[in-house]
């Protein structure tokens, strides 16, 4: 076991400065997809800059984002104004926001790294003072009910299980509830979904996700809603498809 003082964690912020580097200049910034052995990440570009990743996206989340799921396009609209309606949409699926792909992907190298470390009879060298923050390594899945049921949102997270994180990480973005503190082996089945509808069937019975009748009380998207806060009863925010 690493001794404490010799291995002491730095904070979020003095990790996230570690994590910075000039992006490559091999980034592609215009593409879409990047096809994996889980499915592809799909990209976002907001006008704000950086952008925004849903890792290993699956049917469910391409029907969402109204791409074809076997031949998805392959780069982001030219028209920024509709790619930031994209970005916002992905966001609705589980994307998150990042400062380059470059930080995304040293993330993800830390994941493995940590995975194929945990294995028996392996063992990796982990550099923690590299390692990212807890809200990097959180993921979030979604269900979105459709108004003819409803409406409303399911929402369930999950990532960073079984690491001592720094008490001040503790606390992020959204809320506790949807944090069970362990990673379902369920979250499988989400795999067999080939509708938005199976997908909340799916986080209401089995990944003890928490609903939100009006999507507006989840803080981790409550931004998204925030231009039409004051919205007249019955009317939508955002386009549920």
């Amino acid at each position: 076991m690493p001794d404490e003082e010799e291995k002491a964690i730095p904070s979020p912020e003095e990790r996230r400065r570690l994590f910075t580097c000039p992006p490559p200049k091999f980034w592609d910034t215009r593409k879409r997809v990047d096809w994996t052995d889980h499915g592809c990440h799909v990209f976002g570009w907001p006008s704000t800059g950086g952008v925004v990743i849903k890792e290993d996206a699956d049917a469910v989340d391409l029907q969402f984002l109204g791409l074809n799921r076997l031949d998805p396009q392959k780069e982001r609209w030219g028209d920024q104004e509709r790619e930031d309606e994209f970005v916002r949409r992905l966001r609705m699926v589980g994307g998150k926001f990042w400062r380059g792909e470059w930080e995304a992907r040293k993330v993800w190298k830390w994941e493995v790294d940590l995975d194929w470390g945990m294995m028996p009879g392996r063992e990796v060298d982990l550099d923690w003072g590299m390692m990212p923050r807890r809200e990097d390594v959180r993921k979030v899945v979604y269900g979105w009910v459709s108004m003819e049921k409803g409406g409303g949102i399911w929402v369930r997270r999950y990532g960073g299980e079984g690491i001592s994180w720094p008490e001040e990480e503790e606390e992020v973005d959204g809320d506790q509830e949807e944090e069970k503190g362990y990673v379902s082996v369920d979250l499988g089945r989400l795999k067999m979904a080939v509708s938005m509808e199976e997908r909340c069937e799916i986080m209401e019975k089995w990944l003890e996700a928490k609903f939100y009748k009006d999507p507006r009380d989840y803080k981790g998207l409550k931004d998204l809603f925030l231009e039409n806060e004051k919205m007249d009863e019955g009317e939508e925010t955002l386009e549920i498809a």
